[in-house]
């Protein structure tokens, strides 16, 4: 499979394989995966140990036996005093070797860090036997667990829980607080509210890596603050968390912006991919209709008549049900938005193939994107915008189409779809369709190449931090879902809303910049925090 990859695959056994990363960036990418490359996540799948070993094995493969026998001799000789005989010195002046600053540099940089002023003489080493020392410490560095930052210091995180439909301070109320060191989730803790609604915790370190949200669980739904963290020379941080009371209505539920993205999978069907961004404007929560079998019909999305192979990110638990060629969505939508993605394929009949059917709700805009293979288009109502390109050189076609009031029908017809028009990685081999259990990784199954195709889209169209991590959202373990699933939802939300600000020029690129780091840790840490890693 390495012939149809887009880059090419890093051989291990490269001698210089250490000298170009580090063992941290190897562990973030198979914990997190590179879709771009077809690298998919394994932090769903592999515990945290399970990664850490596979890492330590796939550097050894650069090291002949010999070398790394070596070593490790050459670290007993003249590191092993300091550092231990097993890479932990138990000496606060000493860091162990499976630090995670350590595991963050490459081979090169680590060997520059041991010859720096402040670190014991190594003149008397060889350059040689100064590769070997190093070499064998950093051996000693994986095979050790990640040492754990120390939640401690002088600072305050005063949490205040209201009620944003009645406007009550909650009183007696749980409420957990979690700490996050870079993109790590370290630990959390949980206060109850005193009769102000504000619960205090304190001796919490303020350094500019460490991040804080705060969560509430109310009525079996969780909302969370955004993410916070403590401005230079001060000791106190004030969050929020808002709650809401059932009741929403229907009236208050919109599509801010959703996205239709085609991809050609053969002259016989083509692949398209929906992504909706709804919101609830009102100050209740909405929780939909009761149906027969007393589960709550929250949203719907209608598909196509002739759609098959239906998936929906997320759709292996009980939150989504298909019936009557609708998607209904169960989970309560609390004031604030959402994301929604599912896909589908729809067959070609004599090079001819129309996407059409309702959308639910009022929509302020659609857009269409179509790979510019020499498909006529014939899309009514939507207006032609100029072509993006999504990946490498390959351009799309763009259509946008604006204000549809509720159970509007855009369609679009595509015509002129033969065999000699799709792109060489789907002529190359007809890859067997993968359907993605509730333990696999998250994505879009499917032939390999959509997942980096709607990843590259989302680029142009969100920014890749949050469609990526909204798809990883879906990976995270079964543990309290519904409760999570909303938590992340609100994150996602914040996301949007972000990148909405920021493209209409509301806010200062410096300050977008900071403020989506922020949330993008906070969903990495929420990830990591479910799966263990």
């Amino acid at each position: 499979m390495a012939a149809q990859a887009p880059v090419p695959i890093a051989d291990f056994t490269e001698p210089s394989f250490g000298e170009e990363r580090s063992p941290m960036q190897v562990f973030d990418i198979i914990s997190d995966g590179k879709v771009e490359n077809l690298m998919p996540p394994w932090h769903g799948s592999l515990s945290q140990e399970e990664i850490w070993d596979t890492v330590a094995y796939i550097w050894s493969l650069h090291l002949a036996p010999e070398e790394l026998a070596s070593s490790l001799q050459t670290y007993e000789s003249n590191c092993a005093e300091c550092h231990g005989q097993d890479g932990e010195s138990g000496q606060p002046d000493v860091p162990s070797l499976s630090n995670k600053a350590l595991l963050g540099l490459t081979d090169s940089e680590l060997r520059q860090a041991v010859s720096k002023p402040g670190h014991p003489p190594v003149a008397e080493l060889t350059e040689a036997d100064l590769v070997l020392a190093t070499t064998g410490a950093r051996s000693k560095g994986l095979g050790l667990a990640i040492s754990a930052p120390t939640v401690v210091g002088d600072g305050v995180v005063i949490v205040t829980a209201r009620n944003g439909t009645t406007g009550e301070v909650l009183a007696n109320q749980p409420v957990r607080l979690y700490i996050v060191e870079g993109d790590s989730l370290v630990t959390d803790r949980v206060e109850q509210t005193d009769e102000q609604g504000r619960v205090r915790f304190e001796n919490l370190p303020r350094g500019e890596s460490w991040l804080y949200v705060a969560e509430v669980v109310y009525q079996d739904l969780p909302y969370s603050s955004a993410m916070q963290q403590f401005q230079p020379d001060t000791t106190e941080l004030q969050v929020s968390v808002d709650v809401y009371e059932a009741g929403g209505s229907l009236d208050d539920i919109s599509i801010t912006r959703g996205h239709w993205v085609i991809s050609l999978t053969s002259a016989d069907s083509i692949d398209v991919g929906e992504l909706y961004t709804l919101n609830n404007s009102g100050n209740r929560v909405y929780t939909g209709e009761l149906g027969p079998d007393g589960i709550n019909r929250v949203l719907r999305f209608d598909l196509p008549a002739r759609a098959t192979n239906v998936e929906i990110e997320g759709g292996q638990s009980d939150r989504f049900i298909i019936e009557d060629n609708v998607i209904i969505d169960t989970m309560p939508l609390a004031p604030g938005q959402r994301q929604i993605l599912f896909r589908y394929t729809l067959p070609v009949e004599e090079g001819s193939v129309t996407i059409a059917h309702p959308i639910a709700y009022p929509v302020v805009n659609l857009n269409l994107l179509a790979p510019d293979l020499g498909m006529e288009v014939d899309a009514p109502g939507w207006v032609e915008g100029e072509r993006v390109q999504a990946q490498g050189d390959v351009l799309y076609l763009n259509y946008n189409v604006s204000n549809l009031p509720a159970n509007s029908s855009p369609q679009a017809t595509f015509r002129g779809i033969r065999a000699d028009i799709l792109p060489a990685q789907v002529t190359a081999t007809e890859a067997g369709r993968q359907i993605i259990d509730a333990n696999a990784t998250p994505g879009i199954s499917g032939l390999p190449y959509f997942p980096v195709l709607v990843t590259a889209l989302a680029v142009v169209l969100l920014g890749i931090g949050a469609f990526v991590l909204y798809r990883r959202q879906q990976a995270l373990a079964a543990a309290e879902p519904q409760l999570r699933e909303q938590a992340r939802q609100t994150l996602i939300a914040q996301i949007a809303a972000l990148d909405d600000a920021y493209e209409a020029g509301d806010l200062p690129k410096a300050d977008y910049d900071r403020d989506r780091q922020l949330l993008k840790a906070q969903l990495m840490a929420l990830m990591r925090e479910e799966t263990g890693t």
